[in-house]
């Protein structure tokens, strides 16, 4: 009876190494797998974190435009613009309300000017205009 259960015993573990033998490459593709689901996992969870930031921005907006509250402060940059007491840059002033002071800066961070009541003010014109110009 011995003999017999060699005899099936050898055939089973040829069997096995068989199917290890059909079955590796899939497990050698293992790791990579775990990396891009890792990977996929991370953007995913990013993308929920911005998605919740829009969220929270888009409820802050709801927010202020049904009390009608305005922020006290905006600033404006003007990019690929470097302050030149020759060169006005005339920003457009139409997109902001009446009751709005807008600071403007160009592209190195030097207040340029203000909008103030939808009216441009530029500080070589206006004396004034950059005086309580936030940081």
């Amino acid at each position: 009876m011995s003999t017999s259960a060699n005899k099936y015993l050898g055939q089973a573990i040829l069997g096995f190494i068989g199917i290890a033998l059909i079955a590796s490459p899939l497990f050698l593709k293992l790791p990579s797998q775990f990396q891009s689901f890792n990977a996929a996992a991370s953007i995913e969870q990013s993308e929920d974190v911005e998605r919740s930031r829009i969220e929270q921005r888009q409820l802050t907006a709801l927010k202020l435009a049904q009390t009608q509250v305005i922020p006290n402060t905006q600033k404006l940059k003007i990019r690929q613009y470097i302050d030149n007491p020759k060169r006005d840059p005339r920003p457009e002033t139409t997109g902001w309300l009446e009751s709005e002071v807008i600071y403007v800066y160009d592209s190195a961070g030097a207040c340029i000017g203000r909008i103030s009541a939808r009216q441009w003010q530029w500080k070589y014109y206006y004396k004034n205009a950059c005086n309580d110009a936030p940081g």
